[in-house]
């Protein structure tokens, strides 16, 4: 049984291949407290409305920040969370767009296996809370 987080074309009737599938707990810990709350405030670090993690979060966290170019006073700042030993969430901004991209990763390269939401997609899936009754109804059929 998984979790998958994908994105949809032809007016949400066929799946596209940028996505990723989580076993239920993954998925758990990727949308409730504290990693839940960390990647939001996360999200408040990457766009500069903050100056730091709060200290219950930092040691959930791995922080980078690069110089935007050679000749720029500005950073980016990118900051990720390990679900598990072979999945990784990073919160950045893209083309000025704040993305949260959940990613499975190998001997700590990044694969294809994943996608890139928006804060608001990431906001929907933390509120939709009817996920675990349909893991449990697919359980007790198996």
């Amino acid at each position: 049984i998984y979790v998958d987080i994908r994105k949809y074309y032809d007016e949400g009737t066929k799946p596209t291949t940028k996505g990723i599938s989580l076993r239920p707990e993954l998925f758990g810990r990727l949308v409730e407290a504290p990693l839940g709350e960390a990647i939001v405030e996360a999200q408040s670090l990457v766009q500069g409305k903050i100056q730091a993690l709060s200290p219950r979060f930092t040691h959930l966290a791995s922080i980078v920040r690069e110089s935007s170019s050679p000749d720029s006073k500005t950073e980016d700042i990118s900051v990720s969370f390990n679900l598990d030993n072979s999945h990784v969430v990073k919160v950045s901004l893209f083309k000025k767009m704040l993305l949260i991209d959940v990613r499975t990763y190998i001997r700590g390269t990044p694969t294809k296996k994943g996608i890139s939401i928006s804060s608001e997609v990431f906001d929907k899936l933390c509120a939709w809370t009817e996920w675990k009754d349909a893991v449990t109804k697919l359980q007790k059929r198996g």
